[in-house]
Order: structure tokens, then sequence, then C-alpha cells
């Protein structure tokens, strides 16, 4: 059974997106996407310092 969502030891969380078409962006900036493989993305935003 594959997870939807994943937690490493280091605190990272991880969510499963799955392989498919979508539109990303809005109004004319819209573009359709084709993702071949399923990936896991980070569910929050990773800051580094400058």
């Amino acid at each position: 059974m594959r997870h939807s969502y994943l937690a490493v030891s280091i605190g990272m969380d991880f969510k499963l997106i799955p392989a498919g078409t979508f539109t990303m962006g809005e109004g004319d900036d819209a573009h359709e996407v084709t993702l071949t493989e399923p990936l896991m993305m980070g569910v929050h935003e990773v800051d580094l310092p400058s």
C-alpha cells in the first residue's frame, strides 16, 4: 500500500502528488502541466538564510 503522506526523521512533511495532467495558474497565465510520474512534495515552504 502506498501512502499519500510522509513525515521524515528530520521533521519535514511530504504529500504525494499523483501523475496526471492539471492546469497551473489562472487567467491568461494558465497552462497545462503533465506529470509523467508521481512525486513527493514538501507541504511547507523551505527558507534558506541569505
